[in-house]
Order: structure tokens, then sequence, then C-alpha cells
């Protein structure tokens, strides 16, 4: 009898680690595969355990971010003949979170701002749990004359990343903040309006995505939204609704977003532009007050009319994972790209190009002895004088280039992320001489 009932619970043994093997293999395949039950049960629950994993990677590595911060700033090419005597704006991420600053040619820290998320929003009403202040930095900025700033708060990692949009005066008193995700790159037309990215979560199965099954139930829907001067919110487009109709729907084929670990990222935008009456003159096929948006995980750009919600035009071409295009007066985009050349000299360059004949008609390329790369990120910003200013992201270098490719200045700092040259002319406010 006892020897019947070892077998009996043996066999209860093994039916039930065989039982439970079979549960996880259904679950995986439901997992993977995306089928019923799970957009009703698991979908949001992998989607927070996702948000969870990125979030924790990114607060260990502003740890490494800080470590790797060794050396003070400095200018390691000072000014030469043909350099823009300037003051340099910039905003950064690793080593000063929630912080912009003004450099002189020297590398001195002439002028700061900072204020943390929390003390813009104290109780934030679109963030549920957002990052501690130390991960979050003030991305992107855009400074006026008079010492007004207008920045990107972003947590690096978390998702949604983008953590809004503040205007602050020169003593860093907060104007006006927009609770949305705004992330990356903005614009301020010529009338006071913003125009900038959001994003949130959004079931594909509401959207006709079949050129994109890769797709997973739930991903990141970005809109193009418009702020007032005043900073209320006073339009919106979907781009993933603009990329699903059906003549551009099947550049959603290649998203994979940052990795194909991460496709619930498919489309990932980091800039968007006003097209100005003069920039329109130079292109038949485009009118005032359309945008363009980068791409990035499409390596592509589109143009975008703001009335109809439609894509009117768009440009692939040599470029890859590029980031920053800016409209210049000739009717060019110069734009960087950040992995596109092969050879010596590192895999970034700056092309500027025609986007109606898609040809180049510049482009800046790192040499054996200066290379230029950096893996994600990086901006540039055109000089007064017609040089180029560089932000090479991941390196913390920032470098001025003529139209012959030499660097007459340069200045290296672990914790920059974008940077913008600025006439001195331009600040016309008092500078209060920070200097650390």
């Amino acid at each position: 009898m006892t020897k019947r009932n070892s077998i009996t619970w043996f066999q209860f043994g093994v039916a039930a680690v065989a039982m439970l093997f079979l549960m996880f293999v259904a679950g995986a395949f439901v997992t993977s595969f995306e089928i019923f039950p799970y957009k009703l049960v698991f979908k949001d629950a992998f989607a927070y355990l996702h948000a969870v994993k990125e979030r924790r990677e990114i607060e260990d590595n502003a740890e490494l971010d800080e470590m790797a911060a060794v050396g003070e700033p400095r200018v390691t090419v000072p000014a030469k003949p043909g350099a823009s005597d300037g003051y340099t704006f910039m905003t950064s991420s690793a080593s000063r979170p929630s912080t912009a600053i003004l450099l002189d040619m020297d590398g001195k820290i002439v002028h700061r701002w900072h204020r943390n998320f929390r003390e813009i929003w104290p109780v934030a009403p679109h963030r549920k749990d957002p990052s501690p202040d130390s991960a979050i930095s003030w991305r992107y900025g855009e400074m006026f004359a008079n010492g007004d700033i207008i920045v990107v708060l972003k947590a690096h990692g978390d998702t949604p990343d983008g953590y809004g949009l503040a205007k602050l005066d020169k003593d860093s008193n907060l104007i006006w903040a927009v609770a949305d995700n705004f992330h990356h790159h903005f614009c301020v037309a010529a009338d006071g309006r913003i125009f900038g990215t959001t994003h949130q979560w959004r079931d594909t199965a509401k959207l006709p995505l079949a050129e994109a099954p890769q797709l997973p139930g739930n991903v990141l829907e970005d809109f193009v939204v418009v702020v007032s001067p005043e900073g209320k919110e006073i339009q919106r487009v979907s781009l993933l609704e603009a990329m699903a109709a059906p003549d551009y729907a099947h550049y959603l084929r290649s998203a994979f977003g940052k990795s194909d670990k991460m496709p619930w990222d498919p489309i990932h935008p980091n800039d968007v532009e006003i097209i100005t009456p003069a920039f329109a003159e130079k292109h038949s096929w485009m009118k005032p007050g359309m945008v363009m948006v980068s791409l990035r995980d499409l390596d592509l750009l589109i143009v975008l009319d703001m009335d109809t919600g439609k894509i009117v035009r768009a440009i692939r071409s040599v470029w890859k994972q590029q980031h920053d295009p800016d409209l210049l007066a000739n009717g060019d985009v110069l734009l960087f790209d950040n992995r596109g050349h092969l050879g010596d000299g590192g895999a970034s360059r700056i092309v500027e190009f025609d986007p109606s004949s898609g040809q180049i008609n510049w482009a800046y390329i790192g040499s054996k002895d200066h290379p230029f790369f950096t893996r994600r990120a990086g901006g540039q910003e055109l000089t007064p004088n017609g040089n180029v200013l560089i932000a090479e992201d991941e390196s913390g270098r920032l470098f001025e280039v003529t139209r012959q490719g030499e660097i007459v200045w340069e200045y290296l700092d672990p914790g920059v992320r974008h940077a913008t040259r600025l006439e001195k002319a331009f600040v016309q406010f008092p500078l209060n001489g920070a200097s650390k």
C-alpha cells in the first residue's frame, strides 16, 4: 500500500511538472505570437515590464555616465582664424541634469539655467511615477535674446520618455509648462508657436497596419503638437496615422524600433521643423506651414501637411539613423547622418542636400586623425559666418568646422548633448558669470 502511494505521488509530481512545462510553453507561444488572450490579458503588463526594465537600466547607466565624466570640461582646440566668435548655448543630460549653460569661446560658463522636474511639477498630472530628478534632463533647448529659454524634459529610458515642455526666464523662473510627453527636438515659428513631438501608448488593432505585421499590439504613437506662445496646445496630428496611409504604410515594414528588441517604438521621430514661406518658395511642392519630421528608425524624412494631417512627400537617401534636419536659406537641408558613412573617419557625417532633387551639395566627414562618430543623438547648427557647429553627443565633443573641413574650435565635455552657437549681439540680458 505504501509502495502504491509512493508511485502515485511520483506520477502526480511528474504530471505536475509536465503541466507546468506545457503552461510555460503555451505562455511563451501566446506572448511571442500575440495570439488570444495576449491582447486581453498580457499586453499592458508586458508593456509596463519593458518600461520598468528600461528605466532600471538607464538609472544604473546614469551612475556610469557620472563616473565616465572624468576630467574638467575644456577647450581642446582654441579658436582659430575663421572661427565664428560667439556664445554657445547648450543643454546636457549626463553631468548636469535639468540644466542649460552658456559658454564663451574659452569654454567658460557665463550663464546657467536650472530647475528640476519636481520644481516645475510637484505633482505631475502626466507622469504617474516619474523617474528621480537626477535622471531627468533638459534634452533640447532654445534660447531667446532676453534670456528666456524653452526646454524639453526627458528621462532617458523611461517609457514614454518624454517628460514635458517648459519655458523659463533668464533667472530660471518658470513662465509656463505643458504637462505632456514632449520629447526630442522642437522648433519655434516666427510668430512664437512651438512645434514639437509627444507620444503615448496606442493599440495597433485600431490602425490599418497590415503593411507592418511585425509591430506588436501596443506601440508608442507619436504626434506633432503645436503650442501657442502662451504654452497652450492648439493642434495635434498623429504621425502613426499619417504613416499608415496607403501611399506610405509600406515604409513601416522596416520599422523595428531602437532595436528588434523594442518594436514598440517603431518610427522614433527626433525633430520637427516648420516650412517657412522663404523655404517653400524654393520647392514647388511645399507650402508654408507644413513641417519636416525626421523619423530615425525608418531612415526617413517626411513633409507633413498640418492642415490635412497627410504626408505630401517621404525622402530616403544615403543617410542612416539621422538627426536634426535644419532648413537653410538656400533651400537645402543640413542633416546629421549618424551611421551612413562607410570608410575612414568614422560612420557619422554632416550632409547638406536639396530635398527636391536629392542632390548632396556638401558633406563633412571625419578623418583618421579626427574621427567623427556618434551612434545615436547628435546635432549641428549653421553659424553666422557659414561654418557648422557639431555636437558629437556620445563623446561629449563640440567642434566647429569650416566648409573646407578644417576644425577651427573644439570643446570637450562628457555631459554635453546638444548645442547651438549664438552671436554675441543676440545676448541681450545680464550674464550671471557662473563658473561651475
